[in-house]
């Protein structure tokens, strides 16, 4: 642990990243080493800072930190290095003129001053690989997973982000990509690789290591699974992209808003409407997942732009539907005061998942600020949104009741407007489901505090720290997805209520739609596993089962646009057979002892991380039609 390594021997460097998951224990580590060691040189890097001399100048001072690193840390830290080594002090390193891209305080006038790069490391392979030269073997031990980045930079400059401040993108070499894909191959623990590029598959080698990944899936089985960020444009070479991994990875297409006014307000360029639908029905043909992703609370979104926006996507029948909300991150030009003055932004803080804990005594917890309401979005608004997306998350994109919004969608109605009713009507809901949405609502307000010292202080008291290290912190829309585990018959019956009265108003509405709607809901029931059917396939006692119904569902079910349910009505019925593989046996089994020790509550959850948990498809059985 690194305060006990400060303990024993005070280092003579200390060097850290600053991020939004790590700037308070960055922040806190260098105060310690500090008094360990006031000679001890403390320098500071990363994008969670807003780069001016008073707000440089402010950080300095506050965290007594010595130099601040601007850009990528490893030619400047090297340079540092090689100062002190040529016999420079704590206090003078800056003075020599070889050491550049950071900043420190000037002793003289006691404001930020910065020395920028003359030549800045345009050659990435300079920097030795924390893979191939074996520095990562000690977290692959405590089971951590691979992050590989092909590239540094992003050519865009979107307002919200701070991914592309200064604008130039650098590679890695080829060969060093393969070999550390290799590398992973052979030492990761897990089934898991991120790719972590801004703007993946917009080169055109992402080609070509798409394919290498590719490879090793088919020949070695690892990785299972690949998060990679696409890029916002030039579709048809991402589509490439995708098509390689087809099978592993998620076709991700990332937004932010459908509203052309909000792109322009945050400087975001995106593919067109046209472009969209071209990609989603050559995704369709190749049988790729799709994900489409938008910002909640853009500058100039309104409430029904936003519904817009998600109206669009369903109307596509995007596979994976996500939202998040926008925060002001440090750095970003959004989060400048004429911005938020400009768009009425007013914000609140909310905890960042698995960024606490107590260090020496001293709690430490990291925050985000999210903009809670503008002068075109109110915050009732928002907070409408909130259910809305975690009813989205759970029954589209963990598809646990898609077949019930895709049947009103064969029907005319986009699924948007059912989940709405949903919303709208839970009062009506039986009691125990009306009490998910209660609670729901109340953990939504809770989580939010008008400012960070409001959070730290609850969240450092002794007994709210203790429940976050046992696994207590809400991820509201995942920790309310398990928990429509407990109530899921009365779930699908609601929902079952909703559907009906909204296809009884349609004109020209199929003779037997309540029957279609009602096997719909009994076919849905039976799919997904249930918290005794995952304790049955921990327990390696799970049974076989075996189902009848009047439609064919999973013939149907592979093209719900372009096919009418009352097409595979069956006369003398369809049976089906559930079943759980052993490979999903051993993927779920995996996931929950690797969470043995903390509570099974926690454990669903991390089971139902939709792009981070296991295969969404590995919490349904697998289904098979009988002869």
């Amino acid at each position: 642990m690194l305060l006990d390594a400060i303990d024993e021997s005070p280092p003579d460097i200390l060097a850290s990243s600053n991020y939004i998951w790590n700037t308070q224990l960055t922040n806190f580590l260098v105060k310690y080493a500090k008094q360990a060691n006031p000679k001890t040189l403390t320098a500071i890097g990363g994008p969670n800072i807003t780069i001016t001399q008073k707000a440089v100048t402010s950080f300095l001072r506050d965290t007594n930190c010595d130099l601040y690193v601007e850009g990528s840390g490893e030619q400047p830290f090297a340079m540092i290095v090689r100062a002190l080594l040529d016999g420079y002090g704590v206090k003078d390193v800056f003075d020599d003129k070889r050491v550049q891209g950071l900043w420190r305080i000037n002793p003289v006038t006691g404001l930020a001053e910065s020395r920028f790069f003359e030549q800045e490391l345009m050659d990435l392979d300079e920097i030795p690989s924390p893979y191939l030269s074996g520095m990562a073997d000690e977290f692959f031990d405590q089971e951590l997973l691979p992050m590989l980045e092909t590239n540094r930079g992003c050519p865009y400059n979107c307002t919200y982000c701070v991914w592309g401040v200064g604008n130039k993108v650098r590679s890695f070499s080829l060969p060093r990509i393969i070999q550390e894909l290799d590398y992973c191959r052979h030492h990761a623990p897990g089934s898991l690789l991120m790719i972590n590029d801004a703007n993946f598959g917009l080169f055109d080698r992402d080609l070509q290591i798409a394919q290498e990944i590719k490879k090793l899936y088919n020949e070695h089985g690892w990785p299972e699974s690949v998060v990679v960020n696409y890029g916002q444009i030039r579709s048809d070479d991402a589509l490439k992209v995708a098509e390689a991994l087809n099978g592993i990875s998620i076709f991700r297409q990332s937004s932010q808003s459908m509203n052309p006014e909000v792109l322009k307000n945050v400087n975001r360029k995106n593919i067109g409407f046209d472009e969209w639908r071209k990609i989603h029905s050559f995704s369709q043909s190749q049988g790729l997942q799709t994900f489409g992703e938008l910002i909640l609370m853009l500058p100039g979104e309104t409430f029904e732009s936003y519904i817009n926006g998600l109206r669009f996507l369903f109307d596509l029948d995007v596979d994976c539907i996500n939202t998040n909300q926008l925060q002001l991150l440090e750095g970003a030009r959004i989060n400048a005061d004429e911005e938020r003055k400009k768009y009425g932004m007013r914000t609140k803080w909310r905890l960042l998942e698995n960024a606490y804990g107590v260090y020496r005594g001293n709690p430490v917890v990291e925050s985000v600020e999210l903009v809670v309401e503008t002068n075109t979005f109110s915050e009732n608004q928002c907070l409408l949104c909130r259910p809305l997306n975690w009813l989205i998350q759970t029954s589209w994109t963990m598809r646990w009741h898609d077949l019930l919004p895709r049947l009103l969608a064969s029907l005319g109605i986009n699924p948007v407007d059912f989940f709405l009713e949903a919303v709208g009507n839970y009062h009506n809901a039986p009691k125990s489901v009306r009490s998910l949405f209660e609670r729901f609502l109340v953990d939504t307000r809770a989580e939010l505090f008008d400012t960070r010292e409001e959070l730290v202080s609850h969240y450092s008291q002794p007994e709210v720290m203790e429940g976050l290290r046992q696994g207590q912190f809400k991820k509201l829309n995942t920790q309310y997805c398990a928990e429509v585990m407990g109530c899921a018959d009365e779930f699908i019956d609601y929902y079952r209520t909703i559907a009906l009265g909204m296809v009884d108003k349609l004109e020209g509405k199929p003779a037997d739609f309540e029957n279609m709607v009602t096997e719909c809901c009994s076919y849905l029931r039976h799919r997904f596993l249930d918290k005794d059917n995952l304790d049955a396939v921990e327990a390696g006692i799970l049974e076989n089962k075996t189902v009848c119904f009047d439609y064919d569902w999973l013939s149907w079910s592979s093209d719900t646009k372009a096919n009418r349910l009352e097409d595979f009505r069956i006369p003398d019925g369809q049976g089906y057979s559930y079943t759980v593989t052993d490979r999903q046996r051993k993927a779920l089994t995996a996931c929950l002892h690797k969470f043995t020790g903390i509570s099974k509550e926690y454990q669903m959850r991390k089971l139902m991380e939709p792009y981070y948990g296991v295969p969404r498809e590995y919490m349904m059985f697998s289904i098979s039609p009988l002869p």
